[in-house]
């Protein structure tokens, strides 16, 4: 339609001195007022506001890839990431702020290969993942979506599509041998098998690692951690069905919080509570068709 809402703002337009600018109600610059916003229109000029929040769920994945560089425009960094299918589409969900870790790499719908050449890529330039999430695909194949951070001399590695034993063994070799730790892990059905992924750091904070816990295991090990100092820093529902959770928790300092298994609208409802509090978020999840949501925020 082209009865939608302009403003009008004395802004200087960059090619003609001293001509006003028309911004639309989407927040793109114009040169005339003869015709409405196309969401995934190419504009002459930069973007006013981007098509979603700084921190967003449900999200066509084409809108956020296709603006991704705005809001590091602003300073803000990608805090998390997290992609997810609704309806066999792929649908992005997470978080800028100024407080995520900067230099930074992100990376969405990698399959296997892609991930394990990125990692070897990015490892050589001294960036290491600090959080992975995983779908699966129309076939059932596992995708995945990462952070990178600048390390800080910490030895760490990525293992993808482990097996309950594969995952044992890795956990013997580092964990115990070496004194490493998980920082972040998830586990996914492929073809029937329970797969795990794992970054593995070495930097001496205490953790626990909890797998194959239902919602009620999950509130139960929160409760007792959470009393013991240990605050969750990870959480992974599993695909299908998104009825078994993982997590992390690393005796750190701050407050933290983690809920699961909430609705678009609770997820909502809890983000405006703990955002009025002063927190932020920190990781998310979305899971079971993109109808539910997992979230930890932290101050």
């Amino acid at each position: 339609a082209n009865n939608h809402l302009h403003f009008m703002l004395a802004v200087p337009n960059p090619l003609t001195a001293g001509q006003w600018v028309f911004i639309d109600s989407m927040g793109v610059y114009e040169t005339n007022n003869a015709g409405c916003y196309d969401v995934m229109k190419d504009t002459q000029y930069k973007r006013f506001f981007a098509t979603y929040y700084p921190s967003f769920h449900d999200v066509d994945s084409s809108l956020v890839i296709k603006y991704f560089d705005y809001y590091p425009g602003m300073g803000l960094n990608p805090q998390t990431l997290a992609p997810s299918t609704k309806d066999g589409a792929l649908r992005l969900s997470g978080a800028f702020a100024s407080a995520a870790p900067s230099p930074w790499y992100a990376y969405v719908n990698m399959d296997t290969p892609d991930f394990s050449s990125k990692f070897t890529s990015l490892a050589g330039q001294g960036f290491r993942p600090r959080q992975l999430s995983v779908m699966l695909d129309g076939s059932g194949q596992p995708h995945f979506a990462a952070l990178w951070k600048k390390t800080a001399g910490e030895g760490f590695y990525l293992w993808l599509n482990m097996t309950d034993v594969d995952l044992t063994t890795k956990w013997n070799e580092l964990v115990v041998r070496q004194g490493f730790r998980v920082d972040d892990f998830a586990s996914y059905v492929v073809a029937g098998k329970t797969l795990h992924a794992a970054i593995f750091v070495k930097d001496g904070v205490p953790f626990y690692l909890y797998r194959g816990m239902t919602a009620a295991d999950l509130q139960v090990k929160f409760n007792q951690l959470y009393a013991q100092g240990f605050y969750m820093t990870s959480i992974q529902a599993s695909e299908p069905g998104g009825t078994s959770f993982a997590g992390v928790w690393q005796k750190i300092p701050g407050k933290w919080a983690a809920y699961a298994g909430m609705s678009s609208a609770d997820y909502q409802a809890k983000f405006n509570e703990l955002s009025a509090q002063g927190f932020r978020l920190y990781k998310l999840q979305s899971y079971a068709n993109t109808s539910k949501f997992a979230a930890i925020w932290t101050k």
